[in-house]
């Protein structure tokens, strides 16, 4: 069985050549929120590298992995904000506030100075709901002379709702699993690396087909 630390850096490494491709291709994109992916990107790897640091120093990291969480739902309520109708918009911006209010009440009374399980709990099911949002409409709006492999979006959504229904079961109730057993956090966090894997080898997907020139399938 692969190990953990094995998983964590095909991870990273998986992440990282997806921020290149975006930077290779960052002219091509001619839509904003696809910018605003690959800057996710970016402050993913920062994320990770700045937690890596901390935990290395003995010091505790959780605050850096909140403070990623709420800045990713900030980015992709933007993300989504760009692609949606009026009335979704309206929809994402209250989620984006009651989200704001939420994490800053689990934050300061919760969940103190551990990870904010409840927080990503919120953010994954927000994300699942505009992600199958946008995959029905996409679908429904597609033509059978459009390719179903073009767009970055079509890619980044179907690995959202793999991602995110995974780990709202293991990140989210994390402080549960570790008190029935560690060894069996350790394995559910393993599971966490491999739909982390599955997650960004589809947005790196939709990123190089979103910068390849448009043709027409049949």
């Amino acid at each position: 069985m692969i190990s953990f630390n094995i998983l964590y850096d095909i991870y990273l490494g998986i992440v990282f050549i997806d921020f290149l491709i975006g930077c290779i291709y960052y002219r091509s994109y001619k839509k904003k929120h696809i910018y605003a992916i690959v800057f996710l990107l970016f402050l993913i790897l920062i994320t990770e590298l700045g937690g890596y640091f901390l935990a290395e120093k003995t010091i505790n990291n959780a605050w850096i992995f909140n403070a990623y969480v709420i800045a990713e739902l900030l980015i992709l309520s933007y993300v989504f904000y760009q692609v949606f109708n009026p009335k979704m918009r309206i929809i994402i911006c209250t989620g984006v506030l009651v989200f704001s209010l939420f994490s800053l009440f689990n934050l300061l009374f919760l969940q103190r100075n551990d990870f904010n399980s409840y927080t990503f709990v919120f953010s994954g099911i927000l994300l699942i709901f505009y992600s199958l949002h946008y995959l029905y409409e996409y679908t429904a709006q597609k033509t059978e002379t459009e390719s179903w492999l073009r767009g970055v979006m079509f890619w980044f959504c179907t690995g959202s709702v793999l991602f995110y229904t995974g780990n709202i079961l293991i990140t989210g109730f994390i402080h549960e699993w570790i008190k029935i057993s560690q060894s069996l956090a350790v394995e559910l966090y393993r599971i966490n690396k491999v739909l982390n894997l599955l997650f960004y080898i589809l947005v790196g997907i939709g990123l190089y087909q979103e910068a390849k020139p448009n043709v027409t399938y049949k």
